[in-house]
């Protein structure tokens, strides 16, 4: 199935990343990138990994997630301060990776099926609950914590409360949870 004017049947040849002057050759390709994604009309049928509906609308939110994620990398590797993001982005962002991710990632047999649920706490924001069975232990964090934990850019042993079966928790936490 297509999305948009392209075809996922055909290849489009890359070029080769330069050996000097890959910045300026990566903000050449962001206009097209970034037009590209304000075509995209998001109710459209597209392939995608996430779960149906299959809708162009999930790489919009995957590549905001992914790119704004890969800001936060050139920040700390530039000790930088990482970016303010808004508080509806971060809870999507984690929406996205308990929803989509762990759930492909327990699919995929990337990640071991917990033996017990654990419930993710954001204070003042509700919960998510992965795994099945009577929930064994919780974590909860500030919503930045919880974004950026849950991306494996900061560790959340270091700001969440675990309660209930630390191990559970911990496992959880080495997942992979994304791939």
């Amino acid at each position: 199935m297509g999305c948009g004017d392209y075809s996922w049947g055909k290849l489009v040849e890359e070029r080769p990343a330069p050996s000097v002057g890959a910045a300026g050759w990566f903000l050449e390709g962001s206009n097209s990138f970034l037009e590209t994604m304000a075509r995209m009309d998001p109710e459209k049928e597209c392939w995608n990994f996430g779960p149906p509906p299959r809708k162009a609308g999930f790489w919009l939110r995957r590549q905001a997630h992914e790119h704004a994620i890969h800001l936060v990398d050139a920040c700390l590797a530039s000790d930088l301060e990482a970016p303010a993001f808004s508080e509806d982005f971060m809870f999507d962002g984690i929406d996205e990776v308990l929803e989509m991710f762990i759930p492909r990632q327990l699919r995929l047999g990337r990640m071991p099926q917990p033996e017990a649920a654990v419930t993710f706490n954001v204070p003042g924001s509700g919960s998510r609950t992965i795994g099945t069975g009577p929930v064994a232990a919780s974590i909860t964090a500030p919503l930045r914590s919880m974004y950026l934990g849950l991306w494996g850019r900061s560790d959340l042993t270091d700001s969440a409360v675990i309660e209930g079966d630390a191990s559970l928790a911990l496992r959880v936490l080495e997942g992979p949870i994304t791939p």
